[in-house]
């Protein structure tokens, strides 16, 4: 059985979910989100950091999927966005990485 953290990073909300994969089957185990409140920068990234860890403490993945940056006309956004997608990234000797493009499991429901 293989535990995947899946994180989808945000300048003020980033969403996560963990599945265990067992052969072809995924089985959900949990999400949320992290709310980050209106303050400066690196005070959003030590909330994240702490939040992120506390799950990854909690779950002990051993994999975990990031959504990669797309493309931002907003040259200030995209750099909050990048920031964000390295807050895990003091962990990432205990884990296989994956960056994604698409999601890992696509679903008919929008959350």
């Amino acid at each position: 059985m293989t535990r995947i953290l899946g994180i989808d990073p945000g300048s003020r909300i980033t969403g996560y979910g963990i599945i265990d994969i067992e052969g072809n089957h995924a089985t959900h185990i949990t999400h949320g989100i992290i709310r980050l409140k209106e303050t400066e920068v690196a005070e959003k990234l030590k909330i994240l950091f702490r939040q992120l860890s506390t799950i990854i403490n909690e779950q002990n993945p051993d994999e975990v999927s990031i959504e990669k940056v797309f493309l931002h006309k907003n040259v200030d956004s995209a750099l909050k966005l990048g920031q964000a997608r390295g807050s895990p990234s003091p962990h990432a000797q205990n884990w296989n990485y994956r960056s994604l493009n698409t999601p890992l499991i696509k679903s008919n429901r929008q959350s």
